[in-house]
């Protein structure tokens, strides 16, 4: 399934050492608690290596051409979504697929084109995890409350407001149920908003109708800076094929929204979602 419409201008300028076959890992930078390891067009068609935990950016500008879903060999990278940063500038949009590196091996990565210069293609050494590396990124809110069979359909404008008590987000979680028959899985567009409704980032994946169960988003750049305690709102779309569980009452510090009204006339209600974050 086609992810997105881009074509390969070219990749932002942000650069990472290649590591020929024998060399020894080499340490991604570091946002905040969170290690990454950002990828450009000068790592095509190269190897570099990674450690388990580590979150893999590659950026591409996108356009009017076609890319195709990522393609791995190996489970030991993951993939996890595609991201956009807000707001974007006029004819450049940087499009992140985030990948995090779950086991030690090594994974090919080829991201397709549909057209004849082939796309984008890597090999990803990934080693054990690095002595000492943080793993400070938490749960922070979430609806914890029973879920009763209530959802609702993603075709219209539906969000859940929260307030996070940390400065930085690195993922977010929403809960997904079956709501339709149709294809064995759909795009799933996920926008977070500020304190003023404005965009911050939006991610997309293609969501399997057998494992929609709890869909998690990770934040590029090994997370996004939030303004803490002050209300911000995730933002849900797709096709018929998904509804988003929710509860009456549950979540304290935000609500269920639809079509820029509250869900349920007369009583507070939230989705179920999980955010991760770190100070």
């Amino acid at each position: 399934m086609k992810i997105s419409r881009t074509v390969l201008l070219f990749l932002l300028s942000t650069t990472f050492a290649t590591l020929p076959a024998d060399a020894a890992p080499q340490a991604p930078t570091s946002a905040g608690s969170q290690r990454v390891l950002p990828l450009d067009i000068s790592n095509d068609g190269r190897r570099v290596s990674t450690a388990v935990g580590e979150q893999i950016d590659v950026t591409l500008i996108a356009g009017a051409k076609q890319y195709a879903d990522p393609l791995l060999s190996s489970p030991a990278v993951r993939f996890d979504n595609v991201a956009l940063r807000m707001p974007v500038t006029p004819g450049l949009h940087p499009q992140i697929y985030v990948f995090h590196a779950v086991a030690e091996g090594e994974a090919l990565l080829q991201i397709p084109r549909d057209d004849s210069r082939g796309g984008f293609t890597i090999t990803i050494y990934v080693t054990g995890p690095h002595t000492g590396q943080s793993t400070s990124a938490r749960p922070d809110q979430a609806n914890s409350a029973p879920w009763t069979q209530a959802w609702t359909n993603l075709l219209n404008d539906v969000q859940q407001s929260f307030t996070p008590s940390v400065s930085r987000l690195t993922s977010l979680e929403v809960e997904l149920i079956l709501a339709n028959p149709g294809p064995p899985s759909a795009n799933v567009t996920m926008t977070l908003l500020d304190a003023d409704a404005k965009p911050l980032v939006t991610m997309w994946k293609s969501v399997s109708a057998d494992d929609c169960a709890k869909v998690r988003f990770a934040l590029p750049g090994g997370g996004l800076a939030v303004s803490s305690g002050q209300k911000h709102r995730i933002r849900l779309s797709s096709d018929s094929l998904f509804g988003w569980k929710y509860t009456v009452g549950g979540y304290q510090k935000g609500q269920a929204w639809f079509n820029g009204k509250p869900l349920l006339p007369g009583a507070r209600s939230s989705f179920l979602f999980r955010t991760f974050g770190a100070s």
